[in-house]
């Protein structure tokens, strides 16, 4: 039930917010053209969006998408989905083609990596293209500036265009690299440095195989493959894993396993991690990453590694499992989207870099027997679709231009920052008018805009004050923002993200000089940044402000208190175990009480007080869902001794009573019996601007 609070709550909220889902069908566009329109004359395929949205990466082995390509390999190319322009990439600093495959591209589409073996190198590099300064050069280096001696995989840059991910058989980057194997590497583009990332804090290297770097924005956390057992204690289940190493504490954890920290019992694929790396999709042939996993197929699942949460993505809007493959998954900047490919395929080879390629196969007694993930899809073939995290749905992107079944499978989706755009590979020649090449080709689904414009806005309390004193420093943003920072006279505060906006504070020096100072307030989100100025007033006799600071009280007791007089104040600041007792209401119209007679020592004893909350009967619900996952989450809110979440965690089931009781109102006055959530949107206005509705992660 708290589950389904939460997502209603986030549901409403939501709906006000600047991005929404990917287009429908027909905003699909055939993209792995020239610029002048021809349709390109052989396979295209790894097709990478910029997080604006705006830029579309690919790898070809046309070569009629620019003049003068005779080199006779694959090359990488940009197309510019606002200007319709395409440009080849894989092309050195003089302008010759040099060949490539593997592209990654920086949020802004500045930035471009990929892999080559140029001539005259003996094994496949790593090259950046600076399409600013159409500048290329080799960065699969070492901190010496050697070329790495051994062959290089997949790339991966952060959003910001600085640091590079990437695997390498090389063993000279980096000394000690002595395994012989496949490692993770990352290198600094401003520093020329190089370091090892497949590496446990204390210097152990792992001891199989590491390739598919996925990377955050500001590259400090990297998320990988790895048949390595000694990355992590106690990894024993003899598979590939999925895991994470934050360049900053040196930590790797693991990815793969479910929501009672067991590891996955299978192999695992295809990480992507979201821009501030607190969420990671990926695929896996596990079963016990989640209950009811019984389609014996790969799965796409995201897991949440603040709250140590995972969900599969790969099944319908209603939570149905489908019998059919899903991989290749790649989750949106924002960490809202997963774009993923799914169905049964019949076998076919696809090209892949020069001398490999890939065999699919789908025996006969694997025929899917299971419904679709959309109504209407036909699950024998392979197509792309969107699972919305938040909300639960899931929407197929590659239909044909008349809405029906496309004619040919779709795979290797990517999506940008807010999910607005999506692109992918398609042998199918009927997504739009006129495809007639016979070729798999690159589309983009979603109708490009402009970005919304990114805005700061701030204000001061106090406005007047004295040296000694305090102002709070306040502000919000019109979309997520990453950081919040306040200049004041040299003096750097950066600002926390509480309860839907940003605060921090500033205490006026003693002997400050009388007289205005000012405040240099800044915001930097993952597309856009915005800055204003603020000011205050110092005065040399005590000051008499209309807003006063208050300090924060200390309540380590939540006295007795109606659920409606709680929502109407903040929620207290807990330094102490929690005494608070949920009670049973008097009657089934009246709103539950909080009291102060019950310690909560465990987990245990908060998810009983919870329990006790009852429904209204005349709003038809009964009986409390307390899931094990919720028992849990509470009972290790405990073990950390986390009593502001915990107070927090009252707060909301008490909210939910009083919605409860005043939906029970609201049905009686309309004389009605209906269920409770049919007045749910009569009511949440009650406590919309008072909750923190960003609570969505637990869901």
């Amino acid at each position: 039930m708290h589950k389904k609070i939460l997502v209603l709550l986030l549901i409403f909220t939501l709906f006000l917010q600047w991005n929404g889902p990917v287009g429908a069908a027909n905003d699909t566009l055939l993209e792995s053209i020239s610029s002048s329109g021809n349709q390109s004359n052989s396979f295209s395929y790894e097709s990478m969006v910029s997080g604006n949205g705006r830029y579309l990466a690919f790898s070809s082995d046309a070569n009629n998408l620019v003049n003068g390509d005779n080199n006779g390999i694959i090359d990488v190319y940009i197309r510019d989905l606002e200007r319709n322009n395409t440009e080849c990439i894989s092309r050195s600093s003089s302008g010759s083609l040099i060949g490539g495959y593997s592209p990654s591209i920086s949020g802004d589409g500045r930035y471009v990596t990929f892999t080559s073996m140029e001539s005259g190198l003996t094994s496949s590099q790593i090259f950046l293209r600076d399409r600013i300064l159409n500048i290329t050069k080799i960065i699969s280096l070492n901190n010496a500036g050697g070329v790495a001696d051994g062959d290089c995989g997949e790339s991966a840059i952060s959003g910001d265009g600085r640091f590079v991910a990437f695997s390498s058989w090389a063993s000279n980057l980096v000394s000690g690299d002595n395994n012989g194997l496949s490692d993770i590497f990352i290198r600094d583009l401003i520093l020329n440095t190089t370091k090892l990332v497949s590496i446990r804090a204390n210097g152990q290297q792992g001891n199989f195989e590491s390739y598919n770097p996925s990377i955050s924005f500001n590259g400090q956390f990297i998320a990988f493959v790895s048949s390595a057992n000694n990355l992590v204690n106690n990894d024993n289940n003899d598979a590939e894993d999925i895991f994470v190493k934050d360049m900053v504490s040196g930590v790797i954890k693991i990815v793969s396993l479910n929501n009672n920290g067991e590891q996955a019992n299978s192999y695992s694929s295809t990480p992507s991690i979201s821009n501030d790396g607190t969420r990671v999709a990926f695929s896996s042939m596990a079963d016990n990453l989640v209950d009811g996993d019984n389609n014996s197929r790969r799965d796409v699942f995201v897991r949440d590694l603040v709250y140590n949460i995972t969900k599969r993505a790969s099944e319908s809007s209603l939570g149905e499992e489908v019998r059919m493959e899903s991989s290749n998954s790649m989750i949106s900047g924002d960490g809202r989207y997963v774009a993923f490919e799914s169905g049964n395929r019949p076998p076919q080879v696809s090209a892949a870099s020069p001398g490999h390629g890939w065999l699919y196969s789908n025996p006969k007694n694997q025929i899917s027997q299971a419904s679709a993930l959309v109504p209407g899809d036909i699950i024998d073939s392979k197509d792309i679709f969107v699972k919305d995290l938040f909300t639960g749905d899931i929407t197929k992107i590659s239909w044909s231009v008349n809405g029906s079944e496309a004619n040919g499978d779709s795979y290797e989706p990517s999506i940008n920052y807010n999910g607005s755009v999506v692109s992918f590979t398609s042998w199918a020649s009927d997504m739009t008018n006129n495809d007639h090449n016979e070729w798999g080709d690159i589309f983009a689904n979603g109708v490009l805009v402009s970005n919304p414009e990114f805005k700061l806005n701030g204000y001061l309390t106090p406005l007047t004050l004295k040296a000694g004193q305090w102002v709070k420093v306040i502000a919000s943003t019109s979309y997520p923002a990453k950081s919040v920072v306040a200049l004041i006279k040299g003096v750097k505060i950066n600002l926390s993200f509480l309860n839907g906006h940003w605060e921090g504070s500033y205490k006026v020096p003693a002997g400050e000089k009388v007289g205005k100072q000012n405040v240099n307030l800044m915001a930097y989100s993952f597309l856009a940044n915005d800055s204003c100025l603020l000011s205050f007033n110092v005065i040399s006799t005590p000051a008499k402000p209309s807003n006063p600071v208050i300090k924060p009280v200390v309540k380590p007791v939540i006295k007795k208190q109606t659920i409606l007089n709680k929502i109407k104040s903040n929620i207290p600041i807990i330094t102490k175990p929690i005494i608070v007792k949920v009670s049973k209401p008097v009657s089934t119209n009246k709103p539950v009480k909080a009291t102060s007679t019950v310690k909560t020592a465990s987990g245990a004893d908060l998810v009983k007080i919870i329990s006790n909350i009852v429904f209204p009967k005349n709003i038809g619900v009964e009986r409390t869902l307390i899931t094990p996952e919720y028992k849990r989450y509470v009972e290790n809110l405990v073990k950390k001794k986390d009593y502001n979440s915990l107070a927090v965690e009252v707060y909301y089931w008490n909210i939910f009573n009083y919605v409860s009781y005043k939906s029970g109102e609201a049905s009686k006055k309309a004389g009605k019996t209906g269920n409770f959530w049919d007045f749910w949107d009569t009511t949440m206005f009650h406590v919309y601007g008072y909750s923190n509705l960003a609570l969505w992660a637990i869901s």
